[in-house]
């Protein structure tokens, strides 16, 4: 299938910049239980996934067309209990949205925002005072004068007369005649103001698309259409339609049209909306369409492209994911492979293994110091209340930490490597391994040794 509309995962990713952009982190999505809900929630989940998960979607719910009531009261229900969640994304059109909107009037659901689609500009004739501040992703619109000229009674006449019959049925509470001019001028152009909509111009594309297709099927052809051989007809399937189809590149209406391998074109054009509740003088509510913003991408985007962050990969060009490589490795200087993280040892000259020494030469001091103190007075009732010989064994404590840190010092053979690979594996991934871990040992020893010396 081809169409000239753009995709609804367009629709998602413009929908999640503006949720990033006033960083709103927890959010609900609501949608209808059929191909078209689904698709556009499960296109912003994906969405929300490949940045990272910038933004949580906490609540995801489905109104089924069997229980579509009972579905719209529980969730507004559900809304109305989470406090938290002040930003809800509806993926309704139709009678799902103006039910759902009446049962949120009803329960008196305020202080969200919501984010709506294009649909939602037709339904101002109630109150939806709920609507004040929300947004719409609305599909932008690109008028055609020549179909708006077309839209008028004597163009009609005068190309379409078999259509004023079928106008006629569609014009509500109108009894003008033919002859009665001016009573049908009013009614046909009150018709005529619903007709044109944001998606007029892509249906016009699409049309032309179909012409471009047959173009392309005649060119392609071992003869020409003549006036002497109309009635030759060429043999044509879906299939083939679906072959000319994927040839056509041509400008029309909305930009470039082209399609993929999935019949989806590459570009996608959004206005966005800010709807505006007002006071009418009569006491009804309008709503103000507001335009704040545009939004847009096409073939021609430039995407720039970051690298990974230390300590994660890509292994595939143009991705827009980093994978975290595993224990004891970290990223090449590329970020395309993980490999595994380099032995280090400390040397006695190097800066850290000074200040290392020094610390452990301040234990050893302080454990003699405290050792001498306690076998001085070791008949005092001080000394034999603290438990003289607890204390003495405690005091091995100080040496043991002191010998293992000077042991890294020393590279040993394979099978302690891996011990020494574990205690560096955390500093090297983080950038500065020989001070931060000098630093932890300084402390842990400098602990130990006051602690000795509590036993004075």
């Amino acid at each position: 299938m081809y169409r000239t509309v753009p995709s609804d995962t367009f629709r998602a990713k413009a929908i999640a910049d503006i949720v990033e952009h006033f960083k709103w982190s927890y959010i609900a999505a609501v949608g209808q239980d059929d191909s078209y809900g689904r698709n556009g929630l499960w296109s912003l989940v994906k969405e929300a996934a490949t940045r990272n998960h910038s933004f949580c979607v906490a609540m995801t719910e489905f109104i089924p067309h069997e229980s579509q009531f009972t579905s719209i009261r529980n969730i507004v229900s559900t809304l109305h209990r989470l406090k938290n969640i002040r930003v809800v994304i509806l993926w309704l059109f139709g009678s799902y949205a103006r039910h759902f909107f009446d049962e949120v009037n009803r329960q008196n659901l305020t202080g969200r925002v919501w984010i709506l689609r294009d649909e939602f500009t037709s339904y101002s004739d109630s109150d939806y005072s709920a609507l004040d501040g929300s947004i719409i992703v609305q599909t932008r619109s690109f008028p055609d004068a020549g179909f708006q000229k077309a839209l008028t009674i004597k163009a009609i006449h005068e190309y379409f007369p078999e259509w004023w019959s079928e106008i006629t049925t569609l014009i509500s509470n109108c009894s003008a005649s033919m002859e009665d001019t001016p009573k049908k001028g009013v009614c046909f152009q009150n018709f005529v103001n619903r007709v044109p909509s944001s998606y007029a111009s892509y249906m016009i594309d699409a049309v032309y698309s179909v012409a471009h297709a047959l173009d392309i099927l005649v060119q392609e052809s071992s003869f020409s259409m003549t006036d002497n051989d109309h009635h030759r007809k060429l043999n044509m399937d879906i299939n083939v339609m679906n072959r000319l189809l994927s040839k056509v590149d041509f400008v029309g209406l909305t930009g470039n049209i082209s399609f993929n391998n999935l019949g989806d074109r590459g570009s996608a054009f959004y206005d966005i909306i800010n709807l505006q509740v007002q006071e009418a003088p009569n006491a009804k509510q309008l709503i103000k369409h507001v335009l704040v913003g545009k939004w847009e991408e096409n073939e021609q985007r430039k995407k720039t492209c970051v690298s990974c962050p230390r300590g994660r990969i890509n292994q595939i060009p143009g991705s827009a994911t980093c994978n975290e490589c595993p224990l004891r490795q970290r990223s090449n200087e590329a970020r395309t492979k993980c490999v595994d993280l380099p032995l280090a040892n400390l040397k006695y000259s190097s800066a850290g293994g000074i200040v290392i020494l020094v610390f452990c030469a301040f234990a050893i001091v302080a454990t003699l110091f405290t050792f001498a103190v306690i076998c001085r007075f070791w008949n005092t009732p001080i000394v034999k209340a603290s438990s003289r010989e607890y204390g003495l064994v405690l005091l091995f404590v100080p040496v043991i930490s002191v010998g293992q840190n000077l042991a890294h010092f020393k590279r040993f053979p394979s099978s302690n490597s891996a011990l020494l690979h574990d205690k560096f594996s955390y500093q090297q991934n983080a950038g500065s391994d020989r001070n931060n871990y000098a630093h932890s040992v300084a402390t842990r020893l400098t602990v130990v040794a006051i602690s000795g010396s509590t036993y004075q």
